[in-house]
């Protein structure tokens, strides 16, 4: 019996000096990406913190759905899944720079739209929109960080304020100048010729401007003529 013991205390001790060399994986899933750790049994992983764009990273989940504490000491291998919560950008609207009674202020979260507020009233002025830094904010724009809308107000004599559009064709001809009031349509644009090239259209940045197009710009601008190879 005293040699039955003995033996077990033997196998006992060699199964804990094997465990205490035991070697265990962690492995770590961020959406599409996938790392790992490998941790000796009873140490803790090294901290992990993954970034996302337009997102707060939380913590580290098991396959439990159980927040993981990163100072568990690790004595398996281990499957973590990244945890996070979707930014919220504060988007302010402001009236009146010396009355902030007038202005608000909304939550919208990351790469969502903020939706349009009621068009606020200025005694003697018509609101023609919100500007964001020098340009008209689109509304159709996501939000991807803070940012501040101002009202923007002419004089109701100042309203159809005129807007000169040039054109740089590029090599397409010569064009004179066009003013156009704001609000109103662009109306028709003139057509290049340019020798082994085909005229596409006239761009504003990378935007195709044709004679429908409503002009919102505050400043005069330029258009550029784009083409095609033959």
């Amino acid at each position: 019996m005293q040699r039955i013991i003995s033996i077990s205390l033997i196998v006992l001790l060699l199964i804990m000096l094997s465990s205490c060399g035991m070697v265990y994986r962690v492995t770590f899933y961020d959406m599409d990406d996938e790392t790992y750790q490998d941790v000796k049994n009873g140490d803790t992983i090294k901290e992990y913190i993954p970034v996302k764009e337009g997102y707060t990273f939380i913590g580290w989940y098991t396959i439990d759905d159980e927040l993981f504490d990163i100072n568990t000491p690790i004595t398996k291998n281990l499957h973590l899944y990244a945890y996070y919560d979707i930014n919220e950008w504060k988007v302010k609207f402001v009236v009146d720079d010396n009355d902030e009674e007038k202005n608000s202020e909304v939550l919208v979260k990351n790469g969502f739209f903020v939706e349009k507020p009621n068009d606020p009233v200025k005694d003697e002025y018509l609101f023609l929109g919100w500007l964001n830094g020098s340009s008209l904010f689109d509304f159709n724009t996501k939000i991807t960080s803070d940012i501040t809308l101002k009202a923007y107000f002419e004089k109701d004599s100042d309203y159809k304020i005129k807007i000169n559009i040039n054109f740089n064709s590029v090599g397409g001809g010569v064009f004179e100048s066009i003013s156009v009031r704001r609000w109103d349509k662009i109306g028709p644009l003139p057509v290049c010729e340019k020798e082994g090239y085909d005229f596409i259209g006239w761009h504003l940045g990378d935007q195709l401007i044709d004679e429908n197009y409503i002009i919102t710009e505050i400043n005069d601008f330029t258009l550029i003529a784009r083409y095609n190879n033959k």
